[in-house]
């Protein structure tokens, strides 16, 4: 319920303190009065946008500032969920700069537009021409029904065992995740174990292999070489002992291709 309005240099308001009581009340005067103005400093704490066409003196910041009984509105979790101060009197105030920058607070904690509509809209309702319309909203028709039914805690209740359902399921859809990726890993692994089991890897293998490799990778290089001892051998025309000496260093020379 709100319980107390005060504007400060909004268009044609200077200073204005209203406060109310609970029941009805009723604004009345003639046009131009300034009643569309009134609603329009509230039309702000929805989250309307301002701008420093709205200010009456242009040096100054304009205010409007609202303080709302929410004791029976059960609010506490919205509160918490935006880590904000829950108070029940709560006092929501938005302010423009003569730049034209805005800011909005709740309780003095600043907060964004988003936050503020969204607080808003569960505090105020202000109904206009053609807004008839907002009875066939089905979030709206709910809130009469809550507020008909006097269900706060029940729908608090809910509201809560909602959010930690929602939260469970997120934490078993990830459980779930992580054991998909821990079940195909495993089988990861155990292709890779059979395919070592089916090579029948021997102690020492692996230096054979490297020495295979090797072999292999210059085998060119290795029959040139013994190519030419060959030819030594045969058809040489030097001395035997200095053929030998010849021979031995191109063998010697192969080794490390092949021990």
């Amino acid at each position: 319920m709100l319980k107390r309005l005060t504007v400060r240099n909004y268009i044609l308001i200077d200073q204005l303190d209203i406060g109310f009581e609970k029941g009805l009340s009723i604004i009345t005067g003639e046009t131009g009065a300034g009643k569309s103005i009134v609603l329009g400093a509230l039309s702000l704490l929805l989250g309307q946008r301002g701008e420093a066409g709205m200010l009456l003196d242009k040096q100054k910041k304009c205010i409007s500032e609202g303080a709302f009984d929410i004791s029976d509105y059960g609010l506490e979790s919205f509160f918490e969920e935006h880590e904000l101060d829950y108070e029940p009197e709560t006092i929501i105030r938005r302010e423009i700069s003569p730049e034209g920058k805005s800011r909005a607070f709740v309780n003095d904690s600043p907060v964004n537009l988003a936050t503020l509509k969204d607080l808003a809209t569960r505090l105020i309702d202000i109904h206009s021409q053609h807004e008839n319309l907002l009875l066939g909203s089905s979030r709206f028709q709910l809130n009469v029904l809550d507020s008909f039914a006097v269900n706060a805690k029940e729908k608090l209740s809910y509201k809560n065992a909602y959010f930690e359902h929602h939260r469970l399921s997120i934490e078993l859809k990830k459980t779930e995740d992580l054991a998909q990726s821990g079940r195909q890993e495993s089988d990861y692994i155990r292709f890779q174990l059979d395919e070592l089991s089916a090579l029948a890897l021997k102690s020492g293998e692996q230096e054979l292999l490297e020495q295979e490799q090797i072999r292999l990778e210059n085998t060119g290089e290795i029959l040139l070489q013994l190519g030419r001892v060959s030819g030594e051998l045969v058809d040489g025309d030097q001395p035997l002992t200095y053929r030998f000496q010849q021979i031995q260093q191109q063998v010697q020379a192969l080794s490390k291709f092949d021990q």
